[in-house]
């Protein structure tokens, strides 16, 4: 049965560096529930968040708040920990635990 840190290392980047040990989250639109197509470009083409069809204008002003939040996990407390927008922070934080324990139970 795999522990709840490992899951959570599965699910981000380990750091570790000065006594600091942490789980770094990438990927913080999809961990928000944006879902974004695009163009060659690089453009945007469409975005969903949380499967609802949004603006375009929308999805750009939601990964302009992602660019500043940064997320991880403390593995030397065992506490979430982030900086940025304290809204992303709380639901990325619920949905990285929701998928945690989904793994537990999956376990």
């Amino acid at each position: 049965m795999k522990t709840q840190e490992e899951i959570i290392k599965k699910l981000g980047s380990v750091w570790e560096k000065y006594g600091m040990r942490r789980v770094y989250f990438n990927d913080l639109p999809r961990w928000f529930g944006l879902d974004v197509a695009r163009y060659g470009t690089g453009n945007i083409s469409s975005a969903r968040l949380n499967g609802r069809t949004i603006s375009n204008s929308e999805a750009k002003r939601i990964m302009f708040r992602l660019l500043e939040t940064k997320i991880w996990y403390d593995l030397n407390d065992g506490k979430f920990r982030g900086q940025g927008d304290p809204e992303a922070f709380q639901i990325i934080v619920e949905r990285i635990k929701q998928a945690v324990a989904e793994a537990e139970q999956a376990a």
